[in-house]
């Protein structure tokens, strides 16, 4: 048997065990990057930054792969809570490192950040 076909058998046999059993099953991994901003002793490096959602034992995590520390991340329904309320300002950015003499800060442009948290909150519920 060929991988396509192999492929295809198991493409066919989830959506045989989603009918069956009344669910869809989505995906524990969803990847992507963020457009991001990186200040470090003056100097300003605008990039994307990839990020990984993963199911955890105690929910989806929010993980960036290439942050600046390697230790970025959250759990999407803090994330949803903090973004709601940032609705009331007109920040910009989040903060996703402060920045120190080791690191550089690094800041995820705002209004693509909620979007992306707002498409996994929906899709993972």
């Amino acid at each position: 048997m060929s991988f396509k076909a192999l492929l295809e058998k198991l493409s066919l046999l989830r959506q045989n065990r989603e009918k069956r059993e009344g669910k869809c099953y989505l995906s524990t991994k969803h990847y992507a990057s963020l457009d991001a901003v990186e200040t470090f002793n003056g100097k300003i490096n605008k990039r994307q930054v990839h990020w990984i959602c993963e199911l955890y034992p105690n929910g989806y995590a929010f993980i960036l792969l290439d942050g600046v520390t390697g230790q970025e991340s959250w759990y999407v329904n803090d994330l949803v809570k903090t973004l709601s309320q940032s609705q009331e300002t007109d920040c910009q950015f989040l903060t996703a490192c402060l920045g120190c003499s080791n690191y550089p800060e690094l800041k995820l442009y705002l209004t693509p950040m909620k979007l992306v948290i707002r498409q996994l909150n929906s899709q993972l519920k």
